[in-house]
């Protein structure tokens, strides 16, 4: 099977306490709470961005452009804020890294791929925090602020990696 690669914004989220919810809630609800998400995701989705695939309680995300990954992610966090009850928790943080993901069948692997997944294990419930390659592929209007947390050490990445913030701009 070739092997090739897009550039692109990749986008992982993952249900923040999804383990303990299941254990505590069980697997009916714990369904219920997945599904609720990939609703929501999928009805946010723009054009030219999809579901690579679902991880348990994870999405991955690709768009072909970083403006509309990192507006969407806004958007499902308050989707997720309105939507957040005690029977569906939604709590979800987010990495988004722009890159060139390499493509098997429907399926992105790479650096770049594992890269922004080790972005969405630092994002605290709520939270959208991006690389700076997703940064600077963002125009600089669109009602959005970054907040430069500095360069991190991520799990598996040899080198530091420089993470902001995404919040946006009150009026």
């Amino acid at each position: 099977m070739p092997v090739t690669g897009t550039s692109g914004a990749i986008v992982f989220s993952d249900l923040v306490g999804f383990t303990e919810f299941t254990a505590q809630n069980g697997d009916e609800r714990a369904l219920a709470l997945v599904d609720r998400q990939e609703e929501l995701v999928r009805q946010s989705l723009p054009d030219r961005a999809r579901i690579v695939k679902q991880l348990g309680d994870g999405l991955l995300l690709f768009f072909d452009d970083a403006d509309h990954a990192l507006h969407t992610c806004l958007d499902l966090v308050n989707l997720y804020a309105k939507e957040t009850t005690v029977e569906l928790p939604l709590w979800v943080r987010t990495g988004l890294h722009f890159g060139c993901p390499r493509r098997r069948g429907d399926d992105l692997i790479g650096h770049d791929v594992n890269l922004a997944a080790r972005i969405a294990e630092l994002a605290a419930p709520g939270e959208v925090l991006l690389s700076a390659d997703a940064v600077d592929e963002i125009p600089p209007a669109g009602g959005v602020e970054f907040a430069e947390l500095g360069p991190v050490f991520v799990k598996g990445i040899p080198d530091a990696v420089r993470l902001f913030r995404a919040e946006l701009v009150r009026a």
